[in-house]
């Protein structure tokens, strides 16, 4: 109730902000944002068309490309062998390789290129801007060095833009304490655009804290930003999750009087309208996507092709799929171009097509841990045992680390195919892996909990998944035993992990004393899942504590 009034509040202080905000919007990427527009002038198109210089140019940033994830101490070798066959590095020549690699999302690489810039090639001053354009590359692969970077600025370096840039890698990284931190910051010196506002609504959208969401609209009013299209299509999913289908249309409409509707918003409409069960609405939304990007009235981006034939595979759409398919093949597709098309086909059942995709990104050496998660999820939708296990194989052959998803994956075939004793051990291996030590003093531990760590910290559903496993057959001992272990390393625990638990007492007609207590203690809320667990179970007077 508390998010319904939250958004509700939201929707009555839009209408007073009538007016379109001037200041940019910020780039988007599937429905997020994806980098602080203050640094944009490394990223922006070439005004004047196709030059020598660009082509020469796109040829050394092909050339990188062609480069493996974990070879980016091989950038700077290239980039020299290409001066000795006569071509020059320019200013401009650099920024065109920067974004191309950005981009593709090799921020590895184009790390290795700013580093060399600052440190050993000045072809681009190093300047205030370029500082900020490095730290903000720094921020996508260690976010303790980006602060130390940070840190090292001289004074009057740290200006309202390097701060945005701090705040970018707080959202990125979803590091809602210094994030707020950061805004609150940037708020007391005033707020002079609308992007830490959208940053920060991307922030709540994600977490799903919609609570704090008028606060921000507030925060706009008071600074006279208007809220921009970027701002309105963040609010999007976060309407329908508040208010359901109804809401989510009427904030479209009031989009559409203000002429902010482009293709990130039918985009979100369609997924939303999908999650809705309203298959047909969801593929009349993606078609005005499609139309409008093949007439010219949306740009034709690969990133929003990969988002439609998600969105295609998610409502199960076959043809769909592969129509998309269809175009984004002939555009020279990218790594991320066969993930999306892999896992989307996994979905919809074409898994001669997903195999496809795999093995062209293994003839092209474009290989990484998450193609092999991809290909992972394709042997779980199509049940293929031998084929994951081979797959295990290979991921350690090729020198990569298994991680939280590739476990994931494995043990959720194996428990679709009742191997229980070979999902518990994989799950004990990934609780080995991704453990961190006890040893560790409290300041150690605390300095370790700032830094990002969603890559190595094993999910909260695949713990419920193998949890619900051994309920289902009445295992409540071993399903306490396995909870206990994972609160004893500090992972996150919420309802559904509770629900699970519950499940194991009530599947072997066992009494439990003290439930409400023991979620009350770890700052959990039951839910109707829970209650309805409670009342089945023998001992019903534990009910009465709900209400």
């Amino acid at each position: 109730m508390a998010a319904w009034n939250a958004l509700r509040e939201c929707r009555l202080q839009l209408q007073l902000l009538g007016r379109r905000a001037m200041s940019t919007a910020l780039g988007w990427d599937s429905g997020h944002f994806d980098g602080p527009p203050l640094v944009d002038y490394l990223t922006r198109k070439n005004p004047c068309g196709v030059t020598p210089e660009t082509v020469a140019h796109a040829e050394l940033a092909r050339r990188i490309s062609r480069l493996k994830w974990c070879q980016d101490h091989m950038v700077v070798p290239i980039v020299e062998e290409w001066m000795a066959e006569g071509n020059e590095i320019t200013r401009y020549g650099l920024i065109i390789v920067r974004h191309k690699l950005r981009r593709r999302k090799r921020f590895h690489h184009a790390l290795r290129i700013s580093d060399w810039i600052a440190y050993k090639k000045r072809v681009i001053p190093y300047d205030h801007k370029e500082a900020l354009n490095h730290i903000d590359l720094v921020s996508r692969v260690s976010v303790t060095r980006a602060r130390e970077m940070f840190d090292n600025l001289p004074a009057d370096w740290k200006s309202r833009e390097a701060y945005t840039v701090l705040l970018s890698m707080y959202v990125r990284h979803s590091m809602a304490a210094d994030a707020e931190s950061i805004y609150t910051t940037l708020k007391r010196w005033g707020l002079r655009s609308i992007s830490p506002i959208n940053m920060m609504l991307t922030l709540y959208q994600k977490h799903q804290v919609f609570w704090k969401v008028a606060e921000l609209i507030r925060d706009a009013e008071e600074a006279g930003q208007s809220l921009n299209m970027c701002s309105f299509n963040i609010l999007l999913p976060m309407t329908f999750r508040a208010g359901g289908v109804a809401e989510m249309e009427s904030l479209v409409e009031m989009m559409e009087s203000k002429n902010f509707l482009d293709e990130h918003t039918y985009c979100m409409l369609a997924s939303s309208y999908g999650r809705a069960g309203m298959v047909d609405k969801a593929k009349e939304m993606l078609m005005v996507v499609e139309d409008g990007m093949e007439t010219g009235k949306f740009n034709r981006l690969r990133r929003t092709y990969n988002v439609i034939i998600v969105i295609y595979g998610f409502i199960g759409d076959v043809e769909g799929v592969k129509r998309i398919w269809d175009i984004t093949s002939r555009m020279d597709p990218t790594a991320e171009d066969y993930i999306c098309m892999i896992r989307s086909s996994a979905k919809v059942g074409l898994f001669e097509l997903a195999e496809s995709g795999f093995l062209a990104l293994a003839a092209q050496r474009k290989m990484h841990i998450t193609v092999c998660n991809v290909m992972l999820q394709v042997c779980q939708a199509g049940n293929f045992v031998l084929r994951a296990e081979s797959l295990l194989r290979k991921i350690h052959q090729m020198g990569f680390k298994p991680d939280p998803a590739t476990y994931h994956h494995l043990i959720a075939i194996h428990l679709k195919n009742d191997n229980i004793q070979r999902a518990l051990d994989l799950f004990q291996l990934e609780r080995q892996v991704f453990r961190v030590p006890f040893e560790l003093s409290p300041q150690e531990r605390k300095f370790m909990s700032t830094e990002p760590r969603k890559d190595i910290k094993p999910w909260v559903g695949t713990c419920r998944m193998v949890m619900l496993a051994l309920a289902e057959r009445g295992e409540v001992v071993a399903c306490e035993t396995l909870f206990r272990n994972w609160r004893l390393e500090k992972w996150k625990t919420d309802v559904r992990l509770f629900n699970a638990l519950l499940r194991a007492y009530e599947v072997a007609r066992e009494p439990v004393a003290g439930f409400m207590e023991r979620l009350e203690a770890d700052g959990v809320e039951a839910d109707e899942e829970t209650i309805a667990i409670l009342s089945r179970l023998p001992e019903r007077p534990l009910i009465k504590q709900l209400h």
